[in-house]
């Protein structure tokens, strides 16, 4: 077979692999079960269910009153008339017109709908943003090969199918970033300046065409996130590449150059003004009167709300959220989560080997290798170091490096394959083998352990439905007899029965089922009387016929204890509509409740809406657990206010426990708190957790924990501090661990109290993440 064969099936197999990426971008698009489990996803939704497209150019660009502003709306005199739908908004509005155009276009403007919209269109954009990869990788290099490799890998980086899940604005900004550096390799490659016939040197009429347009597309990365202003710098870059290499008689034409090229560079600053203008209105609002195209005056409302950003990227402000980042070792953190995580190992230190390698190709050059290497150099390593000694380094905040850094890993090992002759040839192939195979087994992994099976979350509320009872619980079997199904019935918070009243209430099975007992959690006793209760249990079919009568003897002393009462064998068939009638034949009034289910502030409650029930309006009762609140004497009673009346302690995510361990002086009663719900001191057992660790074989890798196991499921720590353990934002959407504690007959509030009294709440010192200190030795136990 010779060598152009060899290359065509190499091809075609790396044009599989970027198939197999894009339907990864695809896989379950509805992997929270449209439970809303992304915070800005929902912050998003709640914004554009409430803007429509404006029906005019003038209502567009008018952003007192516009359709499309989520800012205050005012009247002429500039006094405001109507709430924005969210006025501290501090997405770009770009992603926003794309997405609220797409959803009126196909008519999914309804919350759930336009949410699976949004995620569509992020994902389609990321696709869009690999098709500019090759693109970019074969206009500087002229090779199909390298450009399909570089485009595989990008396809197989994990950040990017993961984020591709998410209607968030990220993947829009990528993408316009994509588009503003295509346009800084045509500057680099473009006569940008030529001698006229005269003898002077003059601008080309390309050059005016991609100045124009790096302008243009860098207004549109900015309206999508404004901090991508940065990417601006390139087009210097891009020029200095372009007017290197010009042979030049005197330094009079030198400074003509010079002097041309940053003109140009002005005239893309201008662009790019005038491009965030026109994608960006609701950035202006005249004081008084309307705003039209011509108004440059800032709105003071967006200015705001990117002051409460700048905040929070600072650490300043953003409350307990910010938490999470201190002591975060700058460059070394984001370096690892891209390495380990975003990429997968074989791909991360592929990219950070031919990038730094890259860089010493581009000190030596003796040829104009430089000149392609320089843009992708330069981007990826200085957005990469920008914001990577930020205090929020957010894993997906590196996102617009990750195609420009596979560009370089395609680069280095094409490289490496050139260098090599004969025998030797192996090595590069062996090492293009290992980076792809590796590529692609994590993206396999992760997109197998998160969208091919279901959200951890709502495996937990699952399982809280069928193991946390209602004041009325149904169990029974499958048809098959072996696996535990039970069904909740709804109820009030508080329900008497007595000779006098009977309850009765309807229900729907959300699976095929038989039922053999009623389980009631918490049955006290209202009166002390100790004669005999007997209780009555009818469950009616759909045509109004007693399928199933049961009548049983209560325990004489009931004080808020569990009942269960054995039903006759009962089929009960899913979807149809059958009631249950609970009757007191006989004895004195009961009290029956419902379990009350403690979830953490800052965090997602639990149980939410699914399979067709409400659960705190039908089911149960919900107490917020304060856990981020400053420790002192009110957090105290408050701790144990709801551990006295919890059931069940729900830790939603890993958001709480382990944000409050890198402030340790803020919070040693809440650190304590932690420990001791774990090792029983409160009173509560663990009765079920949920995580997603990724399985290749026996090899069990937690992103959670930072671990790798053999045949081990992860055990997750109580306080993390670890460095090799993933950024929050990594899991905390779409695979986050949930804890579920019981109360336990052990329970004591005075024995609790004085575990929580050993705490010196007067040497606590309030501390913010970025002053936060640990005490020595902290983090080494």
């Amino acid at each position: 077979m010779n060598k152009n064969r060899y290359q065509t099936l190499f091809n075609f197999f790396l044009l599989c692999i970027i198939f197999t990426g894009i339907c990864f971008r695809f896989t379950n698009m509805d992997w929270d079960s449209g439970a809303l489990l992304h915070p800005d996803e929902y912050g998003l939704t709640n914004t554009l269910t409430r803007l429509s497209i404006p029906r005019s150019i003038s209502n567009y660009f008018n952003t007192r009153e516009s359709t499309l502003s989520p800012y205050n709306q005012y009247d002429l005199n500039g006094q405001k008339t109507v709430d924005g739908p969210d006025n501290r908004m501090r997405w770009g509005q770009l992603p926003m017109l794309i997405i609220r155009l797409t959803a009126e276009a196909v008519d999914t403007t309804g919350y759930t709908e336009l949410r699976r919209t949004g995620r569509y269109v992020s994902a389609i954009i990321d696709t869009g943003t690999l098709i500019l990869l090759f693109l970019m990788t074969w206009m500087l290099f002229h090779s199909v090969t390298m450009a399909l490799l570089s485009t595989a890998l990008s396809s197989m980086a994990v950040m990017q199918i993961q984020q591709s899940h998410f209607m968030t604005v990220d993947t829009f900004a990528v993408f316009f970033c994509m588009l503003t550096l295509l346009a800084a390799v045509k500057i680099s490659q473009s006569d940008i300046i030529r001698k006229d016939t005269r003898g002077i040197w003059q601008i080309t009429s390309r050059a005016w065409l991609w100045f124009g347009l790096f302008g243009i597309f860098l207004g549109m990365a900015i309206s999508c996130k404004i901090n991508h202003a940065v990417l601006g710098m390139m087009v210097v870059v891009a020029a200095f590449i372009a007017i290197a290499e010009q042979k030049l008689s005197s330094k009079k034409e030198l400074r003509r150059i010079i002097l041309l090229a940053l003109g140009m560079c002005l005239f893309s600053a201008i662009m790019m003004v005038l491009s965030f203008r026109l994608f960006q209105p609701m950035s202006f609002r005249a004081p008084t009167g309307n705003t039209s195209l011509l108004t440059w005056h800032i709105n003071r409302d967006w200015w705001d709300s990117m002051q409460v950003a700048a905040a929070e990227s600072s650490g300043i402000g953003g409350g307990p959220p910010s938490e999470q980042w201190a002591h975060r070792i700058p460059v070394l953190f984001p370096l690892i989560n891209m390495i380990f995580y975003g990429m997968g190992v074989p791909l991360g230190i592929a990219v950070w080997i031919a990038g730094l390698y890259a860089i010493l190709r581009i000190i030596r050059s003796t040829n104009s290798e430089w000149k392609a290497l320089l843009i992708p150099v330069v981007w990826s390593f200085f957005f990469f170091l920008f914001m990577g000694t930020r205090f929020v380094k957010c894993i997906r905040y590196m996102l617009p490096v990750y195609p420009t850094f596979c560009l370089l890993a395609a680069w280095g090992l094409t490289a490496f394959w050139k260098r090599a002759n004969g025998w030797k040839k192996a090595f590069p192939a062996a090492a293009t083998c290992f980076v792809l195979s590796g590529a692609i087994i994590w993206a396999a992994v992760f997109v197998n352990t998160i969208y091919g099976q279901e959200h951890s979350r709502v495996e937990a509320v699952r399982w809280i439905y069928e193991n946390i009872p209602a004041v009325f619980q149904l169990a029974g079997t499958d048809e098959s007899g072996e696996n535990p199904i039970s069904i909740p019935v709804n109820a009030d918070s508080v329900v008497p029965l007595s000779i006098q009243t009977t309850f009765e209430q309807t229900f729907i099975p959300a699976r095929d089922i038989r039922i053999f007992q009623l389980s009631m959690p918490h049955v006290r006793s209202v009166s002390q009387s100790e004669e005999t209760r007997m209780l009555e249990v009818q469950i009616i079919d759909p045509y109004q016929q007693v399928i199933s009568d049961s009548i049983a003897a209560l325990p004489k002393k009931l004080e808020d204890g569990s009942v269960d009462i054995p039903l006759n064998s009962t089929y009960l068939k899913k979807g149809e509509r059958y009631s249950i009638r609970v009757n007191l034949r006989s004895g004195s009034e009961l009290m029956l409740r419902r379990n009350v289910i403690a979830n953490e502030n800052w965090d997602e409650g639990l149980p939410f809406p699914l399979d067709g029930y409400d659960p705190f309006g039908q089911l149960y009762n919900g107490i917020t657990n304060q856990v981020r609140w400053s420790d002192n004497e009110e957090k105290k009673k408050m701790l144990l206010d709801t551990l006295d009346k919890s059931d069940y302690l729900i830790l939603p995510s890993q958001r709480g426990m382990w944000s409050v361990c890198r402030i340790p002086l803020t919070y040693p009663m809440t650190i304590a708190y932690y420990e001791a719900l774990f090792d029983g001191n409160l009173g509560f057992e663990l009765v079920a957790a949920f995580q997603r660790p990724f399985r290749i074989g026996p090899l069990v890798i937690s992103d959670l924990a930072g671990t790798v196991s053999w045949n081990q499921q992860p055990q997750l720590p109580i306080k993390n501090l670890s460095i090799w353990s993933a950024e929050e934002a990594f899991s905390v959407y779409d695979h986050p661990p949930v804890w579920i504690f019981k109360k336990s007959s052990h329970f004591n509030l005075q024995a609790v109290k004085a575990l929580l009294d050993q705490i010196d709440l007067s040497a606590v010192v309030n501390q913010g993440p970025t002053d936060a200190i640990w005490p020595e030795g902290y983090g080494k136990e």
